[in-house]
């Protein structure tokens, strides 16, 4: 909804001052890029920082196999977790 009323207020703007309306949209444009940069820049930080390692073990009771247990440790940056 605020999206739609924020581009109709634009196409409103650009009719009465359409030079002030040319430079409003080249700042949301270089904006908009910025933006799309940065969150760019945040995912490939947080993915690269981030390590996932799986630990599968058997258990056993005289001498059989009676099950398993998996744990996944998940390290990032200076937190390490633990999971069933």
């Amino acid at each position: 909804m605020i999206p739609t009323i924020i581009y109709l207020m634009m196409k409103r703007y650009k009719r009465q001052h359409p030079e002030k309306a040319e430079v409003l949209q080249s700042f949301i444009n270089k904006c908009s890029k910025c933006f799309f940069l940065i969150l760019i820049c945040l995912g490939l930080a947080t993915g690269t920082f981030s390590q996932a390692k799986t630990l599968v073990y058997t258990i056993k009771r005289n001498g059989s196999e009676v099950g398993s247990i998996q744990f996944t440790q998940n390290t990032i940056g200076n937190r390490i977790t633990l999971s069933c």
